[in-house]
Parts: structure tokens; sequence; C-alpha cells
């Protein structure tokens, strides 16, 4: 009789439970998998930017350590970067730093409420994307008033290229698993 109670029980826990809570995480992924991806994108959208900065630059997909350390070494910080104000001029290549964390920033945010659906590994990969040292080297650089005086972008290149890799493993993590 009990065994039968266990079996009862385990069938209500299944269907009242565990069969919506699949097609509860269905859904959310389904809306969260642009944000994912877009997350997992954000280190190629600097080194694409660092690509069109650089005369005749070239780099393999994805770019090498070496390829990234160039890029960044042919960039001066304090020159036009990529990203075009409100008033029609171009912010510098800090600012424009400053703006692709602040977009990391608050996809993170907007994920937060997805993680309780969200493989533990995954979510591991996703708060290295947004503990990176890169964005809080360029976070604390763009914090001090004084104009960065470094003539090329050489002492982010190592944050950058581990940046990169963490990214490089949310899409392979995403690959891999359909999303």
């Amino acid at each position: 009789m009990t065994s039968l109670a266990y079996i009862g029980a385990w069938l209500f826990h299944w269907l009242i439970v565990v069969i919506p809570r699949k097609e509860d995480r269905r859904h959310i992924l389904g809306a969260a998998g642009p944000l994912l991806r877009q997350s997992a994108g954000g280190a190629q959208a600097i080194v694409s930017a660092l690509e069109n900065a650089v005369q005749n630059a070239k780099t393999a997909d994805p770019p090498s350590a070496d390829e990234i350390r160039q890029l960044c070494a042919s960039v001066n910080p304090q020159s036009q970067g990529p990203l075009v104000l409100a008033n029609g001029t171009y912010a510098t290549w800090m600012q424009y730093l400053a703006y692709e964390v602040a977009q990391r920033d608050r996809l993170h945010q907007k994920l937060i409420p997805a993680y309780p659906y969200l493989d533990a590994e995954l979510i591991e990969l996703l708060w290295k994307v947004s503990e990176a040292s890169f964005a809080k080297q360029v976070t604390q650089i763009n914090s001090i008033t004084i104009p960065v005086a470094n003539p090329d972008l050489g002492w982010l290149a190592e944050s950058l290229v581990a940046y990169a890799d963490t990214c490089r493993n949310v899409n392979t993590y995403l690959d891999q698993h359909g999303k």
C-alpha cells in the first residue's frame, strides 16, 4: 500500500511540477536565447571594431591572442572610436569600450531572472563574462578624470584576450546545447 502511495506522489510531482517546469524552461530559453548570444558576442564586437580601425587588419575567426594583442597595440585610446554620439561626433575608443561594458552589464541584468531555468554550467560562464577583468579595467580607467596617457590599447590586450575566450566558451556551450 505504501509503495502505491509513493508511486502516486511521484506521478503527482511529475505532472504538477516537473512537466510545467520543463515547459517554462523551454519558453524562457526561447526568449533568452538572443540575449545569451548578444552577451557572448560582446568581445567579438570589440575585436571587429578594432579590425575596422586598423588599416588592412584581417584576423582569423576566431582571432588568436597574438592578433588581438596586435590590434590593441595599433589603436590610440583617445583617437576616434566607432561609436557615434548623440551630437553627431565620434566617441573616443575609451568611451566606446565603456559603452560596450555598459551594454554587457545591461544584458546581464536582463538575464538574471532567467537564471533559475538555466544550467549551472551556463550560469557559471555568464558570471565569468559579467566579472571579466577587461570590464573592470575599462570602468576604472573611465572613472578617472585624467585622460589616458598610453599611446595604445596594449595595456588592455591581455584582459581582452581573456574576455574573448570567456565569450567564446559561452558561444560553444550554446552551440553544443542547441540554444
